[in-house]
C-alpha cells in the first residue's frame, strides 16, 4: 500500500456520466416551487451606502421579492458570515456581512438580493 496521491489515478463513479453530457447538476433540477436569487453587487471597492432604490425591481414581473439590510431580521442582518476556511495564519477572521449596509470596502459586495 503506498500513500502517494499526486500522479495517482482516482477512479470516481461520476466521471463516465459526466464526460458523455448526462451527468446531472443541481441547476439541472427544477422542483416546484423553487425560487432563484439574484444579488446586486457593488461596482465600487469602498463606499458609503447612502440609499438603494428597490421600486422598479419589484415591479418586474416574476420577482417574488428583493430583500435589502432594512428588510433583514436582526439575527442575520447584524451577523458576520463565519469563515469557511480556517487558516491558523488568520488573526483576526474578519468576514463581511450577507448584505452591506452602511458601506461596501470591496467590488462584488452584495447590498441587495433580488
Amino acid at each position: 500500500m503506498t500513500t502517494r496521491s499526486v500522479g495517482t489515478r482516482i477512479l470516481r463513479k461520476e466521471d463516465p456520466l459526466l464526460l458523455t453530457g448526462r451527468g446531472r447538476y443541481v441547476d439541472d433540477m427544477n422542483p416546484r416551487g423553487v425560487l432563484h436569487a439574484a444579488f446586486v453587487r457593488s461596482p465600487v471597492a469602498h463606499a458609503r451606502v447612502t440609499g438603494i432604490d428597490v421600486e422598479q425591481a419589484r415591479e418586474i414581473p416574476g420577482v417574488h421579492a428583493v430583500l435589502t439590510p432594512d428588510e433583514l431580521p436582526p439575527q442575520i442582518r447584524d451577523r458576520r458570515l463565519p469563515l469557511h476556511v480556517p487558516n491558523p495564519s488568520i488573526a483576526y477572521p474578519v468576514t463581511q456581512t450577507p448584505l452591506a449596509a452602511d458601506e461596501v470596502c470591496f467590488v462584488g459586495g452584495p447590498v441587495a438580493m433580488v
